[in-house]
């Protein structure tokens, strides 16, 4: 269960002006979140075959904390590091640092500063260092693998209550784990002016790698599985004032390769200053 996905926040609050979107914090602003994930599966794609989890149900748990930081008007900062501990029914428990992300993004087109009717977008680039937990197993936290990153982001406020966003990304990571392709649309709706909604898709597509139980596969190997992840999630974000902000999101992996079809419930709280 290597992927941990972190909730999608509404995007007027202070969540949605963080990395993978084209909406930035004010120079000089910074934005806290923390948010807990809980993920859950008891079955699995084996290749592209589903099945019971081999050795039993798979739980993870993972608090996040997210700090962003406006730098310029068309410029940001997003850092993002977490504690995980995955559990399965028949394997002993592992615990430790999620890999850590550290990016800058540069918008380099404003919807709000333009005639052109086109959206806002921006660039983001970024680094990714390993934690520090275990791998060679079903259920582990992550690939155990330092990386880059790099990804187009596009977004576009269509009323004073509708917004859309999507991303384009590749990463690229180190000890023959398999480079990603990175797909994400987003909805948002602002329903009163302190509760928005929101709605997710995202896709990771690994390019190439092993299939478990297939040719070349032994357990310590597992980094190198070509693991796929198609998701849907579903939000809500409550707006305490113009700091405080409370989320709750919901998904579930509704296809995939070599990966845990998780049902994702996520948990945040977030702070601008």
């Amino acid at each position: 269960m290597k992927r941990i996905y972190a909730g999608l926040s509404f995007f007027v609050a202070g969540q949605c002006m963080a990395s993978g979107s084209p909406w930035l914090l004010n120079p000089g602003a910074t934005s806290l979140n923390i948010a807990y994930v809980n993920q859950y599966a008891d079955r699995f794609w084996l290749g592209s075959d589903q099945a019971p989890v081999p050795g039993g149900d798979i739980e993870q748990d993972t608090v996040w904390l997210s700090i962003d930081r406006g730098l310029t008007d068309n410029l940001a900062l997003d850092l993002r590091t977490g504690f995980a501990r995955s559990d399965q029914a028949s394997a002993p428990g592992d615990d430790g640092r999620t890999d850590s992300y550290l990016g800058l993004t540069w918008r380099f087109h404003d919807e709000f500063l333009s005639d052109s009717g086109l959206p806002s977008a921006a660039l983001r680039v970024g680094g990714i260092l390993k934690g520090n937990y275990d791998t060679g197993t079903i259920s582990a936290i992550g690939d155990g693998a330092s990386g880059v990153e790099a990804s187009l982001i596009l977004g576009k406020v269509l009323t004073d209550k509708l917004a859309v966003s999507g991303e384009f990304g590749y990463r690229w990571r180190e000890d023959d784990v398999p480079y990603d392709l990175i797909y994400k649309a987003n909805v948002f709706y602002n329903l009163t002016p302190a509760l928005g909604l929101s709605a997710g898709y995202q896709y990771i597509d690994a390019e190439s790698g092993l299939d478990i139980g297939g040719p070349g596969f032994t357990p310590d190997r597992f980094p190198e599985v070509e693991e796929d992840q198609e998701i849907i999630s579903f939000g809500a974000t409550f707006n305490v004032n113009q700091e405080l902000s409370l989320g709750v999101d919901v998904g579930q992996v509704i296809d995939g390769r070599n990966a845990a079809k998780s049902d994702i419930a996520s948990f945040n709280i977030g702070y601008t200053f």
